[in-house]
């Protein structure tokens, strides 16, 4: 059975009992000339002699709370799980929280929506909300008199250290000057300190650029403290906004100062000829993030490698095949023949002839044993072959 149709039988079982309860029964009923929600409008504490229709209609409950509090307590079990209208009771009367189902008195919205009523109902919210320092910032700010008082512990029935961070809260200049003797305090800080650019700006000298990590969304936006970040220390880039992480120019501040923060670029950097030469300059392996407009440029590549041939080997396949491109790529460092497309080797070798035994020689461990006659029948590849088979 659903637990709509157990609360409607339930109801109408409590109707019938009600109606068939005799006029001089005992137990406490309170006999009335006109209907049980005029009593309970009249005074709320007939709620709590009630049948259980009206104490599960909402209309009639929400009244008799408006007079007290400790009405809800009579309410239905069904009510007391009613989000919504638990809601409508602790806007009207906050400590009436401690009547709610146990699950919504663990509901940070409905104890926030309590508290904004009663700063007091925090004492009935569960354990965990209540050592929530937000929760408890926002019970203390409601203080009519000096809100940082850690009197709030037993006002709000808080743990000691939840009032002091709240309180921290509450006061930024406190964190600010936590802040300023120990930037990784920015983690833990409230919004409001995160989001001052001069505090995240010190903060950002002080920990060479990593406290980007923990400011507010809208500075990890603010393209001038993003590249003072990356300035001090390429990687900050991952903590910058998407935007940013596609701006050229912002990427290519971070790659002059760390190649590897080229992984955090997105697809405009990586497309982008200055930004990837910057990177290449370092490391050649700076190409694995390049797009494939990059890796397939024939002047950019033939650069590359001529720089560092193994570079070859991030090379669209049409350039691995380009003679031009694989000698220069070979010339550079003999192993990058591993990497020169089959129609380029028979070029490489005849045009390497004159080149040592010894540089020829190495280079063969990355040919296959079965190749072509024009390179198998080079005397010096064709010892090689056979010293490595």
């Amino acid at each position: 059975m659903s637990t709509a149709v157990a609360a409607a039988v339930e109801v109408a079982m409590a109707l019938h009992e009600d109606s068939e309860r005799p006029e001089s029964a005992g137990r406490g009923f309170l006999q009335h000339p006109g209907s049980w929600r005029d009593a309970v409008r009249r005074d709320w504490r007939e709620l709590r002699v009630a049948p259980l229709a009206v104490r599960s209609d909402k209309e009639a409950v929400l009244g008799a709370v408006h007079q007290d509090e400790r009405a809800f307590a009579a309410a239905s079990d069904r009510l007391k799980g009613d989000k919504d209208f638990v809601m409508q009771v602790v806007a009207v009367r906050g400590e009436a929280l401690r009547h709610a189902a146990p699950e919504l008195r663990d509901d940070t919205q409905v104890v926030l929506q309590a508290v904004g009523q009663d700063r007091c109902a925090l004492r009935h919210a569960s354990e965990a909300l209540r050592a929530d320092i937000t929760v408890a910032a926002e019970a203390m700010r409601r203080r009519p008199v000096d809100p940082h008082l850690f009197c709030a512990t037993e006002e709000l029935q808080i743990p000691a250290d939840t009032a002091r961070e709240a309180t921290h809260t509450l006061d930024a200049s406190i964190w600010r000057r936590k802040v300023a003797r120990d930037w990784r305090r920015l983690e833990e800080a409230p919004a409001n300190v995160k989001a001052d650019r001069e505090q995240v700006s010190d903060a950002i000298d002080d920990s060479w650029g990593e406290a980007l990590r923990h400011t507010s969304v809208e500075l990890q936006g603010d393209k001038a403290l993003v590249l003072k970040a990356v300035r001090i220390r390429g990687r900050c880039l991952q903590y910058a906004s998407e935007e940013l992480r596609n701006d050229v120019e912002v990427v290519h501040a971070a790659v002059n100062q760390e190649w590897e923060s080229i992984v955090f670029a997105g697809e405009a950097p990586r497309s982008d000829l200055g930004v990837m030469e910057e990177a290449v300059k370092q490391s050649a392996d700076a190409l694995e993030y390049a797009s494939e407009v990059v890796r397939g440029n024939r002047d950019f590549m033939l650069r590359c490698v001529g720089a560092d041939g193994l570079a070859l080997r991030f090379a669209a396949e049409e350039l691995r095949n380009d003679p031009d491109i694989a000698l220069a790529a070979f010339k550079k460092n003999n192993l990058a023949l591993r990497w020169i497309g089959d129609s380029a080797r028979e070029f490489v070798w005849a045009s390497t002839r004159e080149l040592e035994y010894g540089y020829r020689r190495t280079a063969t461990r990355w040919i296959d044993v079965e190749q072509p006659a024009a390179i198998a029948d080079t005397p010096a590849v064709g010892v090689a072959i056979s010293e490595v088979g």
